[in-house]
């Protein structure tokens, strides 16, 4: 086999033995989703037109703090699926390091603090 092809079938076998295995199965853009948590959340946003904090979201729901990341993660795979509005936080610094660990971060310097059902989904 040609060196040029030999990385892309390796990675197409390691995908179709993640895909058999299961661990591929609902993963967007690499992170797992949540089906049930977001499901969850889009139920708390029904009727809430101005939306809601997600520090409240996340109390209402009972997210224990060792699964924060999963709540993370199931409101950021909303937003990405274009299911919800996230509201950022305009000065995430000026906060401590307690107060910024409360919000949804996405990784990539963003902390949101509200989110909203999207108008064209009630």
């Amino acid at each position: 086999m040609a060196a040029y092809l030999k990385a892309p079938k390796e990675q197409s076998d390691a995908l179709a033995a993640r895909l058999r295995t299961g661990t591929a199965s609902g993963l967007v853009d690499g992170m797992r989703a949540a089906p049930n948590l977001e499901h969850s959340i889009l139920d708390k946003l029904k009727g809430k037109p101005g939306g809601l904090s997600l520090i409240e979201v996340r109390d209402s729901l009972g997210v224990k703090p060792k699964a924060k990341g999963e709540f993370d993660q199931a409101v950021l795979s909303l937003y990405k699926a274009r299911r919800v509005y996230l509201d950022r936080h305009d000065h995430p610094l000026r906060l401590s390091d307690a107060e910024r660990r409360d919000l949804v971060f996405d990784g990539v310097g963003n902390y949101y603090v509200g989110i909203t059902l999207r108008g064209d989904l009630e």
